[in-house]
């Protein structure tokens, strides 16, 4: 909310009352018309001090360069999307509805049973959030049987529980096969965009080439190699 000021000052005759917000401002003077410059002083006071408050480009800052999750929040959603079965667990057939999760199993199947339970889930999310969701460089490796396929579309789709964070990212890869993946600039900060830069997090990914879609996931993290530059071989997918 843009704050309101108020200042006012008492000379002789007269009370000069100078109110205002960052839309406009309003001024008074009781007493004599010739006062009139003293509230135009006061009113420039209100408007220096709005300056001081709300910064010369107002209250809007894009430039952050994360943003917070509440993972648990994000694990309850989790299962209420995907534990069709309600026992608690997100087993195989389950994890299939979120490729980023079956693929990246072995990153939150804590007790090696399988499937992956809300604390799993939750514990993991908050490694990877411990810094909240940070703007990286991510880049990714698009093979046909360990060759490198030029001019593949790599889409990055955020799973339905973190999409009110993340957003959609995308590349296409170059002659080596890889693919540097960024948000749209709508989707960064004014003073980023551009540049190749998107959210870590968890991603469900479509990869098109030669008339193809194959779909697989992944999760973006800045910890491990595969975590910013993961490989996908078309024909293992």
């Amino acid at each position: 909310m843009v704050p309101w000021i108020t200042s006012s000052i008492t000379i002789p005759n007269a009370t000069v009352v100078a109110a205002g917000n960052a839309g406009w401002l309003i001024n008074s003077v009781r007493g004599d018309d010739a006062l009139k410059e003293s509230a135009l002083k006061v009113q420039a006071a209100c408007v220096g001090l709005l300056l001081v408050v709300t910064g010369c480009g107002g209250m809007n800052n894009d430039d952050w360069r994360s943003k917070s999750v509440n993972v648990s929040s994000a694990a309850s959603s989790a299962f209420e999307k995907l534990d069709t079965n309600g026992d608690g667990q997100l087993d195989s057939s389950e994890l299939e509805s979120c490729p980023a999760l079956r693929d990246s199993l072995q990153l939150y199947d804590s007790s090696g049973d399988g499937n992956i339970a809300k604390d799993e889930l939750e514990s993991r999310l908050s490694t990877l959030f411990a810094s909240d969701a940070t703007l990286a460089n991510i880049t990714c490796t698009v093979l046909s049987s360990n060759r490198p396929v030029a001019g593949a579309t790599v889409n990055y789709a955020p799973v339905e529980f973190l999409a009110d964070v993340l957003s959609p990212a995308q590349g296409t890869t170059d002659s080596a096969g890889i693919a540097r993946l960024t948000y749209a600039d709508a989707d960064l900060p004014s003073s980023l965009q551009g540049r190749d830069l998107m959210l870590i997090g968890l991603y469900n990914v479509t990869i098109t080439a030669g008339g193809e879609t194959k779909t697989c996931g992944h999760e973006a993290n800045s910890s491990s190699r595969e975590g910013v530059n993961p490989t996908f071989d078309l024909k293992k997918l």
